[in-house]
């Protein structure tokens, strides 16, 4: 199920970022909303499926922008688990922590993209600029969105939180 609401979820915000762009929303100031629902996804569960689903996201973020499978899908499965394997250790009902997981998640993300992407301008001082902006405003959009979607979705299970991970060696 949860595979399923990732990629409805990724869909519409695909969608909605791909309208702000179209708004002429300047790309250093467009948060980061596919991104922030894979960062979701390791905050309520770690399942293969949830992987999937955040492999999902990307790919749905790569063909609306041109790409086939490429980087953002790579981002995405490397923030999603690393993600997965620290969130049962965070607080994740704090706005902050959330900020400050989506922050650091943009800077990863869009790292990560840059290096796996045939341009690979990270290190032009364009593309830095661009994604601290990202970063810095995905970091403010993060609290809202996931008291939304926990709203929307519902709270992850606190029992389910605890324990080994289906992803950990453990």
């Amino acid at each position: 199920m949860i595979f399923v609401r990732m990629v409805l979820l990724g869909s519409a915000a695909t969608f909605l970022q791909g309208s702000l762009a179209h708004l002429g929303l300047p790309a250093s100031l467009m948060p980061q909303l596919a991104l922030l629902i894979a960062v979701f996804g390791a905050f309520s569960e770690s399942s293969v499926p949830a992987v999937f689903g955040a492999f999902s996201v990307g790919l749905i973020l790569d063909l609306s922008s041109a790409m086939i499978l490429g980087p953002w899908s790579g981002a995405f499965v490397v923030v999603y688990l690393m993600l997965s394997l620290v969130s049962q250790r965070l607080f994740i009902d704090s706005g902050l922590v959330a900020a400050i997981v989506s922050f650091f998640a943009a800077l990863l993300a869009g790292s990560l993209f840059a290096a796996l992407s045939p341009s690979g301008d990270l290190l032009r001082g364009q593309h830095l600029v661009m994604l601290c902006g990202q970063a810095v405003v995905t970091a403010l959009v993060a609290p809202w969105l996931f008291a939304a979607l926990s709203c929307v979705i519902g709270r992850p299970d606190p029992a389910s939180l605890r324990g080994p991970s289906p992803l950990s060696a453990r």
